[in-house]
């Protein structure tokens, strides 16, 4: 079975259990991989928009790897979640995270942080596109109380970690 069939089979059982987005995510990983196509099954048959929070989903936070992280109770942080849907309401709309949850292995090799605040469930990168969005989303995680926020050209980092002697908060910075 080709790739593009094994996703058009997926994106409709997906549709047809109501998850509308999930087509999104087959399209944005611009995958050929089958194995990457199921993993992507497994994780979005359970994901239902807002069963993380009103408007935040398990599957949005996944670990890219397939390894789960992200997808059990306690994986996210609670605070994390209520500071995006703040950032959310504040910003005057949807957004799409881009990088949730991140299991060690996987933030190695994308070369994240040693001490990534994906790792605990602390960070999300929000996707944004052009200048006036960006702001709206870096204006909002300030005024929500962001304690990091970090901007890239296409995301916006945001996580809630309090700082330590090492890593002192509130922070900002350009990738």
């Amino acid at each position: 079975m080709s790739v593009s069939i094994v996703a058009v089979l997926i994106v409709a059982g997906m549709v047809e259990m109501g998850l509308l987005r999930c087509h999104m995510i087959l399209k944005r990983r611009k995958t050929t991989d089958t194995k990457e196509c199921r993993n992507l099954r497994v994780l979005n048959v359970e994901g239902i928009m807002g069963d993380l929070s009103k408007n935040f989903s398990k599957y949005e936070f996944a670990c890219k790897c397939g390894c789960g992280f992200g997808t059990h109770a306690g994986d996210v942080s609670e605070e994390l979640l209520s500071l995006l849907e703040g950032i959310r309401s504040e910003a005057g709309g949807p957004l799409r995270i881009n990088s949730g949850c991140r299991c060690e292995s996987y933030n190695q090799s994308v070369g994240g942080a040693v001490h990534s605040r994906h790792v605990t469930g602390e960070a999300a990168d929000i996707n944004v596109e052009g200048g006036w969005r960006r702001f709206k989303v870096q204006k909002a995680a300030h005024l929500m109380g962001a304690e990091g926020v970090g901007t890239a050209k296409g995301f916006v980092h945001v996580d809630c970690h309090h700082g330590s002697a090492d890593c002192p908060r509130p922070s900002a910075w350009v990738y």
